[in-house]
């Protein structure tokens, strides 16, 4: 029975170790032009991310991305709505393990944000779904319990 039980706690202690150092082992880089693209066709605008995207589960699962830029709408006078030297975002660790992204803490390291109104009223915190194949599909994403379409117009 001794052994039977050192055999449970081996397992489950190589699977805690999995999961703490499993995501650092990942070059998550890959993945930047799935969510650069991701968040052009939700926003209309470019995202750029110069630096690295990293994920950390200790002490709560976050993802970390560096030298962030967010295009401007056009017309605009600046390039970029915004710029970070580093994005943190946490999640609630409990919802993500029941299949629910639940946004904790959003962290940004020394913003730089354009705000604009142009001469006809509208501004640049505006954004537009781009269409595909001449349809525009509802891309709406939920993000912990609010409705990201809920914000276009």
């Amino acid at each position: 029975m001794n052994k039977f039980l050192l055999v449970i706690a081996g397992i489950l202690a190589l699977f805690a170790a999995a999961i703490l150092v499993g995501p650092s082992m990942i070059n998550w880089n890959n993945y930047k032009a799935d969510l650069t693209n991701k968040v052009e066709q939700l926003t209309g605008r470019k995202l750029t991310i110069n630096g690295n995207i990293e994920i950390s589960i200790f002490p709560a699962p976050a993802l970390i991305a560096n030298d962030v830029y967010l295009s401007n709408s056009k017309g605009a006078s600046a390039k970029n709505m915004f710029s970070l030297k580093s994005l943190e975002v946490r999640v609630a660790l409990g919802p993500l393990l029941g299949g629910q992204v639940k946004v904790q803490t959003v962290r940004l390291i020394n913003p730089v944000i354009e705000l604009q109104r142009f001469v006809d009223g509208h501004t640049n915190m505006e954004f537009s779904l781009v269409e595909e194949n001449t349809e525009a599909k509802n891309l709406e994403a939920p993000i912990g319990e609010v409705q990201f379409g809920q914000f276009l117009h």
